[in-house]
């Protein structure tokens, strides 16, 4: 048997786009006790830069918002782009992959990238080009918790 990545990413791509409709009133809720301990955890505080990849629903880049920084969400899924745009409108959500990072390096103070990696499959180069490219976006001593 051989792996193919491709195969894995669009089995990937197709779960989200189907689990979008439901995830705000099921995974969600079991994601949101550790909201405040990542964002503690990387500092997050008024006017940092932060990006939340894997943004899903938003909430993530929603609750760093309400430190007072300046958050967007990245998302490959267009429908949870779209159900994160619309629970929290003040957000910029972008649809897009880590691995063709759509942010200039050295974009964002800090980076969440929690649930991206737990979609990845950690033995192929899409995971390391993604992780890579999610590093570069956040800044020099910046946070990638």
């Amino acid at each position: 048997m051989t792996f193919q990545p491709e195969a894995v990413r669009a089995f990937e791509h197709a779960g989200w786009q189907r689990a979008a409709a439901r995830y705000n009133d099921t995974f969600a809720h079991a994601t949101a006790p550790f909201v405040a301990p990542l964002l503690d955890a990387a500092g997050v505080s008024a006017d940092k830069r932060v990006l939340d990849v894997a943004c899903g629903p938003g909430h993530v880049a929603a609750a760093a918002a309400a430190r007072g920084a300046v958050a967007q969400g990245l998302d490959f899924s267009a429908a949870m782009a779209d159900l994160a745009r619309t629970i929290h409108p003040d957000i910029t959500v972008t649809e897009g992959d880590a691995e063709d990072m759509p942010h200039a390096e050295g974009a964002f103070d800090a980076v969440n990238a929690k649930a991206d990696e737990a979609d990845c499959d950690y033995r192929t180069a899409a995971y390391t080009i993604a992780i890579s490219r999610v590093a570069d976006a956040c800044r020099l001593k910046g946070l990638f918790p």
